[in-house]
């Protein structure tokens, strides 16, 4: 069995051939008889999921999903209020830190310094412009957004960091991995990709 977080097919398909990498994928999946799950959209809404890893690196007093379903705990991205401030510096280490990478895009808010302090963070994996915008925070995190909701956002004095969409989301596999196992008593190996990684690098 695979668990992928992005589903492999995204639009339907009117056929399985050869044609594309696509459907040789679906092709090679139905041969060798591999069940394929792609939780993407439950795993960002749900309590310690997707989004919920990615607020892990700060101390966080209370937080909410920013789009609630019928139960409030549940829903996509997540508005955090920290215990306690930190500069803008901090906070682009903390997500550095998390995701694992070393590079993260950066836009500062209009009349802000790094050094100024960050208390509240709105956050989503994955494409955030939808949930994030006209939420009032101090800072956004997101793996992309759009230009113009980048340059909305910043001259509104929100900072934004920008970590490139999967690379918002992969990290939380490790976690993930870990506790299927705990639930599988263990019976069951959980292997992570070694080799999956964002399409897009820094060069």
């Amino acid at each position: 069995m695979i668990i992928s977080y992005h589903p492999p097919i995204f639009a339907p398909l009117k056929s399985v051939v050869q044609k594309s990498w696509k459907e040789r994928v679906l092709s090679l999946l139905l041969e060798k008889r591999i069940s394929l799950y792609s939780p993407h959209t439950s795993w960002d809404c749900v309590k310690g999921g997707v989004n919920d890893w990615l607020a892990s690196p700060f101390l966080v007093a209370e937080s909410a999903p920013i789009i609630t379903r019928t139960d409030p705990s549940v829903g996509a991205g997540r508005i955090l209020k920290l215990q306690t401030g930190i500069s803008l510096s901090e906070a682009i280490s903390k997500v550095k830190e998390v995701t694992g990478l070393q590079y993260v895009r950066f836009a500062i808010g209009r009349n802000k310094l790094l050094s100024d302090e960050v208390r509240t963070v709105a956050l989503c994996a994955g494409s955030g412009s939808s949930v994030l915008k006209g939420v009032v925070a101090d800072l956004y995190l997101t793996g992309e957004m759009l230009h113009h909701d980048v340059l909305d956002a910043s001259q509104k004095g929100i900072s934004v960091i920008l970590t490139n969409h999967s690379d918002s989301e992969r990290g939380f596999l490790r976690i993930f991995s870990s506790d299927l196992q705990n639930r599988l008593d263990k019976k069951v190996q959980v292997l992570v990709s070694n080799c999956d990684k964002d399409p897009l690098v820094t060069v």
